[in-house]
């Protein structure tokens, strides 16, 4: 098990994502490696471990895909976490990314929390032990089988 976690960052359109990124793993030892290409993205998975690479989605959708499907052959245990905008009309391309392979699929502007829940997932997959869990959601579900539990003892 390795101490530190390692997110390569891909969005030459958003520079403020590698901040988000950053952010988000802020809780945890971690190394985030900017890429300002895709052939950057790739030579740093054969000189290194990464753990997630985050990618800004973009046109053409075509070479994004090629991008994926190299990433996985080359590091499969690399995770890979799409951001863009969302749309009707890229409904489909948020299917097939992760039909594809995609770890998850985040909406433009990043939810900072949403990012961080996702990272904190690929982060725990390496780092059961260094990471700081979040508070799980509320769960109705969960509030009802304590309450039926609690009215059965009595």
């Amino acid at each position: 098990m390795r101490e530190t976690l390692a997110v390569a960052v891909f969005d030459p359109d958003d520079p403020t994502t590698v901040e988000n990124v950053a952010e988000a793993v802020r809780e945890y030892q971690s190394v985030i490696i900017p890429c300002s290409s895709q052939g950057i993205v790739l030579s740093t998975l054969n000189e290194q471990h990464i753990d997630a690479v985050v990618i800004g989605f973009q046109e053409p959708f075509k070479e994004t895909f090629k991008l994926l499907s190299q990433i996985k052959a080359q590091a499969t245990q690399a995770e890979v976490v799409f951001l863009s905008e969302f749309d009707d009309q890229t409904l489909w391309v948020w299917i097939e990314a992760i039909q594809r392979g995609a770890y998850e699929f985040l909406p433009k502007p990043v939810d900072l929390v949403d990012l961080q829940r996702v990272l904190q997932r690929v982060a725990e997959k390496w780092h059961p032990v260094q990471t700081k869990k979040l508070p799980a959601a509320k769960s109705i579900r969960a509030e009802a089988l304590v309450w039926k539990d609690s009215r059965t003892r009595q």
